[in-house]
């Protein structure tokens, strides 16, 4: 296809850390491989060092401070990639208010829009949802929309749910970069351990597994050890939680890890654990399954996509701390069964490889250049 100038605008990115900022990140480099024009619009990140060493164009604007009002004014920028640098397609992450701005500007300035949902932008209990204001505004928004990518089968029932065309999805699913777990760091912890890791919010569940993790025998708790790496708001309850349980020598916190840091203490897990409430796609999992680690995970959202109960990993129902130390126990007791879901996930992995996945939305651009 001819080369397109292409303006991913996004409600959140680098240096910020989680599963939407990495996609976009990965889908602008691929297209500036691929010869395309990319310009990032993203907020700026307060107190934080915001520049990066890419090879696209990274527009910054102060976050707004009011949803209700103040998101408009983020289409000036947009405006400006446009006249600047010119902009043959517009793809917004994050349906509000990333997707609610582009398609005001979509309408007022004629240009493709694409929008993809990560999740709390259109789960059912989330604000945007619940919110009679936003609710109408995500349904103008999803109404104008020329086309929407789904990163998962729960997305794309959501997409169904709020009444967008069956033709209108394209299922583009998140990733991971496969080939760099196939030679990880030596292992970073000196015991044997079963390993979660993400951002420390109410709906990834940490709070269930430190239950269930307190439900072990303690003959398998002096062998293996639980470590949760990461950041967040709930990490002083977290914390609180394990001195309760008396577990403070059995479960550790080594903070949020990153790059090969990540890979290490992946590859080397016994287990991978992902407890959550809520999961719209499941990046760790894809991560798991890169690093050919068994995973015992909740049985929702896109988490159901990649892992097969039995077959890569075993799924629980979320909230339910004796269904996961159940789940966990069966695991660290079969070393056999360990190592068969082990083979399985490395294998699955190949389906979740950036280099596969990228591709299908440069398909998505190309049909809707095509049809103007």
């Amino acid at each position: 296809m001819r080369p397109l100038r292409i303006c991913l605008y996004t409600s959140t990115y680098t240096p910020t850390v989680g599963g939407q900022e990495e996609v976009v990140d990965r889908q602008a480099q691929f297209l500036c491989a691929r010869g395309h024009q990319v310009v990032v619009v993203a907020p700026r990140v307060r107190h934080r060092d915001n520049r990066l060493d890419r090879p696209f164009r990274v527009v910054r604007f102060a976050k707004p401070t009011s949803q209700r009002y103040g998101v408009s004014q983020v289409a000036l920028y947009l405006a400006l990639v446009r006249l600047r640098w010119g902009m043959d397609l517009l793809h917004a992450h994050g349906l509000y208010p990333a997707g609610f701005v582009a398609s005001q500007f979509a309408r007022l300035w004629p240009v493709p829009l694409v929008l993809t949902a990560h999740g709390g932008d259109i789960d059912p209990a989330e604000e945007v949802r619940t919110r009679p204001l936003f609710a109408r505004r995500l349904a103008r928004t999803l109404a104008r929309a020329d086309a929407v990518t789904a990163i998962s089968t729960a997305i794309h029932r959501e997409y169904r749910t709020l009444g967008v065309a069956e033709e209108r999805i394209f299922d583009v699913a998140n990733g991971v970069e496969v080939a760099a777990f196939r030679a990880p760091p030596p292992a970073p912890y000196p015991r044997p351990y079963c390993l979660a890791l993400g951002l420390f919010f109410r709906k990834k569940g940490f709070d269930v597994l430190i239950a269930a993790w307190a439900r072990l025998d303690p003959a398998l708790r002096a062998r293996v050890d639980l470590v949760i790496a990461g950041a967040g708001q709930e990490e002083g309850a977290l914390r609180r939680q394990v001195a309760a349980a008396g577990l403070e020598k059995n479960i550790s916190f080594p903070g949020l890890v990153r790059g090969l840091e990540k890979v290490a203490w992946l590859a080397h897990a016994e287990v991978v654990v992902v407890p959550s409430r809520r999961e719209p796609f499941g990046l760790v999992v894809a991560e798991a399954l890169a690093a050919g680690r068994p995973v015992v995970a909740s049985r929702v959202g896109g988490i159901c996509d990649m892992v097969r109960d039995g077959v890569e990993g075993l799924l629980v129902e979320p909230e339910q701390p004796d269904a996961l130390a159940a789940g966990l126990a069966r695991l660290l007791a079969d070393a056999p069964l360990r190592g068969r879901l082990a083979t399985a996930a490395a294998q699955r992995a190949v389906a979740y490889d950036w280099a596969r996945l990228l591709p299908g939305y440069e398909a998505v651009y190309q049909r809707l250049v095509e049809e103007r």
